[in-house]
C-alpha cells in the first residue's frame, strides 16, 4: 500500500506522524491473520515545496511487501511521481478537543472538560506529555494546564487585534461549529477542483443555542473561511413581503440568489418559526403548511441548489419541522455553546482588550453563563467609560459593567450541598453514572432587581444502555429526585429548587416518568399515548395518566431516599466538604462512598 498524509501545520512534528503510522501498521500486522507479518514499514516526510526536485522517485522501493507512506504539510510538497503512484492521497485534520479528551481518556484515565481541553490545545505536543501523567488527577492536571497556560504571549494589541479578518481560526467559544466549518472549507476547496463530488459534502446544518452566543457571527467567519458568498435571509423577511404568494417567492428569492453567486452560504436566521407541521391548528395551518412545503420544495434536489450550503440558525430547534432535518436537507444539528472560560478569555482579546491575563481572569470569573454578546457590549461600555476620562481601559472600566454580586447565606449553601451530594450519591450507589464533579455556588448577581445564582450541580457521564427495564429507568428518575430527596432527608423539608423552570430536576424526572408509563410499554398500560415532548399537552388531557406519572415520581423519590437513608453519615459528611471547599472531583464520592459499603 502506498499512501500519501496532507497533516495539518502546528505545534505535531511530521515526524510524530510517521511514528503513528508505523504503530498502527504494526497493530494491523499483528491482529489480521491473513496479512504479510514480513511486510515492511516505510515512511518518507517531505517539507519543503521543491522537494520533488531533489527526490529520485527510483530510488522508492517497487516491491508488494510493503507500507509506503509519504508526509508532507501541503500537497506541493510530494514528488509528483508519489502523487501518481498512491493509492490515495488524505488530508488530516487538526487535532481537535475531540482528539484531546479521547487521549486523555484513553491514556490516562481522566475525563476532562471541553475548557481543559482548549487549554490543552495551546501547548506543544512535548509539554503534553509532561502534562498528563499516568495516576495525576484531574483536579492537578488542570491546575497544571491554567498555570502554563497563562505564561503564554499575550495576545496581539487592540490596534492589530481589531484588524483581524474574521473567520473560524479568529472566532473563538464555537466549540463543535468551528470544527464542522474547518472540514466544510477543505470539502468546499477539493469539491472546486473537482475532486469531490456535490452530493459527498454536508449541504445543510441547523446551529442552535442561547440568543447572543454568535450564530450570525458565525455564519459570515464560515464564509470568509471557506471563500465564498453570504446570502443572509430570514423566515421574518421572508413574511415582511406581504401575503403566502409573496412570502413563497421571497423565499425562492433568497435560494436563486445563492445559486446565482455559488459557491454560497445561504444563512437562514430564525428558522424555527418556520414551524412544525404536526402542530398547526387553526385558521392559520394552510399558511403555515405552505411556508414548510415551499421551504421543503428549495432545499430538495442535489443539482437544483449545486454549490449552496444552507445554515439555519434557532433557539429552539425543537419547533423545527422534522422533515426540514432529513438527509439532504438540514441534516447536521450543531449547538453554540455558552462560552466556558477559556472561550470568554479569547473573546475579550478578540475584542481587543490589551490587560494581562491574571487581570482579566477577574472578569472571566464572574462572567460563567454569559454570552459572546454580553462580552462584547461589556468591553463597549469599558471603552465608553475610558475615553470619557481620557484614559487607556482598565480591568476596573470592565468590572464597573458587570451585574453586583452578593453572597449567599451559610444556610442555603449547605443545604445547595446537600442537594447536590443526594445527587451524587444516588448516582453512585445505584450505578447510574459516573459522577465526574460536584460544584455549588456560593454568590449570585443582582441586576435590574432580578437576582440570579451562579450556575452550579453535578456534572455525571450517564451509563449508557442499548435497552431498559423499568427499574433501570425508576432508577435514572431516582437520581433527579435525589436533591429533592436528600433536603428532606436532612432538613424535614424539601425547596422549590428542584422545580419552578424547564429543564430542572422535576421537569426531568416529569419528562422521564411520562415516557415510561405513556410510551415505552413499561408502564400500567400497553397503548402508545405519546412522547414527553407533548407533556403539558398529555398530563392536563388525562387525569389516569397523570396519577400514574405521580405515582412513578412518588416511587423513585422513594428509592432515592431509602439510599441517602442508609448512607446519611457518609453523605453528611460529604456535603460538609462540599459546602466548605464549594468544588469536589468525582473521585472524592466513589472512594467515600465505596469505603462505606465495604
Amino acid at each position: 500500500m502506498m499512501l500519501g498524509l496532507i497533516v495539518p501545520e502546528g505545534h505535531i512534528d511530521p515526524e510524530q506522524y510517521r511514528d503513528c503510522c508505523e504503530r498502527i501498521c504494526r497493530r494491523v500486522v499483528e491482529t489480521v491473520s491473513w496479512m504479510d507479518h514480513d511486510a515492511e514499514f516505510i515512511a518518507c516526510v517531505w517539507d519543503a515545496p521543491n522537494s520533488r526536485k531533489r527526490r529520485n522517485p527510483d530510488s522508492w522501493p517497487l516491491a508488494t511487501n510493503y507500507w509506503f507512506f509519504g508526509i508532507a504539510t501541503s500537497e506541493e510538497a510530494f514528488p509528483e511521481d508519489f502523487t501518481n503512484l498512491a493509492d490515495a492521497i488524505v488530508r488530516v485534520r487538526p487535532v481537535s478537543r475531540r482528539d484531546i479528551r479521547a487521549a486523555a481518556r484513553v491514556v490516562v484515565g481522566i475525563e476532562l472538560s471541553d475548557e481543559d481541553a482548549e487549554l490543552a490545545l495551546r501547548l506543544p505536543l512535548e509539554k503534553l506529555d509532561a502534562v498528563f501523567r499516568v495516576g495525576r488527577s484531574l483536579r492537578r492536571v488542570r491546575s497544571i494546564l491554567h498555570k502554563l497556560t497563562r505564561d503564554e504571549p499575550k495576545a496581539p494589541p487592540p490596534s492589530q487585534a481589531s484588524k483581524q479578518r474574521l473567520t473560524l481560526e479568529t472566532l473563538p467559544g464555537m466549540g463543535e461549529a468551528t470544527e464542522w466549518g474547518q472540514c466544510l472549507a477543505t470539502e468546499l476547496a477539493a469539491w472546486r477542483r473537482g475532486e469531490l463530488e456535490w452530493k459527498d459534502l454536508d449541504r445543510g446544518v441547523v446551529l442552535s443555542g442561547p440568543s447572543g452566543t454568535g450564530k450570525t457571527t458565525y455564519a459570515r467567519a464560515l464564509a470568509n473561511s471557506c471563500g465564498v458568498s453570504l446570502i443572509a435571509a430570514s423566515y421574518a423577511k421572508w413574511q415582511a413581503c406581504g401575503h403566502l404568494g409573496d412570502t413563497l417567492k421571497a423565499m425562492r428569492a433568497s435560494f436563486a440568489d445563492a445559486v446565482r453567486v455559488a459557491p454560497s452560504i445561504l444563512f437562514i436566521d430564525e428558522i424555527d418559526s418556520v414551524g412544525d407541521r404536526t402542530k398547526f391548528v387553526g385558521d392559520s395551518a394552510h399558511y403555515s403548511f405552505s411556508v414548510v412545503s415551499g421551504l421543503l420544495e428549495a432545499l430538495d434536489g442535489i443539482e437544483k441548489r449545486q454549490g449552496v450550503v444552507v445554515v439555519g440558525a434557532c433557539n429552539y430547534p425543537e419547533l423545527i419541522d422534522e422533515a426540514l432535518m432529513r438527509p439532504g436537507r438540514l441534516d447536521r444539528h450543531i449547538r453554540i455553546p455558552l462560552p466556558d472560560g477559556a472561550a470568554r478569555l479569547a473573546i475579550l482579546r478578540f475584542h481587543g482588550v490589551d490587560l494581562s491575563d491574571e487581570r482579566l481572569w477577574q472578569i472571566v470569573d464572574r462572567t460563567e453563563g454569559k454570552t459572546g454578546a454580553f462580552l462584547e457590549r461589556l468591553v463597549r461600555g469599558a471603552r465608553r467609560r475610558a475615553r470619557a476620562e481620557k484614559r487607556a481601559l482598565s480591568v476596573e472600566d470592565l468590572v464597573a459593567g458587570l451585574p453586583e454580586v452578593i453572597p449567599l447565606p451559610e444556610d442555603d449553601i449547605f443545604r445547595v450541598a446537600v442537594h447536590e451530594t443526594g445527587h451524587a450519591a444516588v448516582t453512585t450507589i445505584l450505578s447510574a453514572g459516573a459522577v465526574l464533579h460536584v460544584s455549588i455556588a456560593t454568590k449570585a448577581e443582582v441586576s435590574d432587581g432580578t437576582i440570579k445564582i451562579f450556575r452550579g450541580g453535578a456534572s455525571v457521564r450517564s451509563r449508557w444502555v442499548m435497552l431498559r427495564t423499568r427499574e433501570d429507568v425508576i432508577d435514572e428518575i431516582a437520581v433527579s429526585l435525589a436533591g429533592m430527596a436528600a433536603e428532606e432527608a436532612f432538613f424535614g423539608a424539601a425547596t422549590d429548587g428542584a422545580g419552578g423552570v424547564a429543564g430542572s430536576d422535576l421537569d426531568r424526572a416529569t419528562s422521564l416518568a411520562l415516557n415510561l408509563a405513556a410510551s415505552s410499554g413499561l408502564g400500567s398500560s400497553l397503548v402508545f399515548l405519546g412522547k414527553a415532548g407533548s407533556v403539558d399537552k398529555l398530563l392536563s388531557s388525562n387525569a389516569t395518566l397523570r396519577s400514574e406519572v405521580h405515582s412513578i415520581l412518588q416511587e423513585a423519590k422513594g428509592r432515592a431516599r431509602t439510599v441517602i437513608t442508609a448512607h446519611r453519615a457518609v453523605i453528611m459528611s460529604l456535603a460538609h466538604q462540599l459546602a466548605e471547599a464549594t468544588y469536589l472531583e468525582g473521585d472524592v464520592f466513589r472512594d467515600a462512598l465505596r469505603s462505606r459499603r465495604d
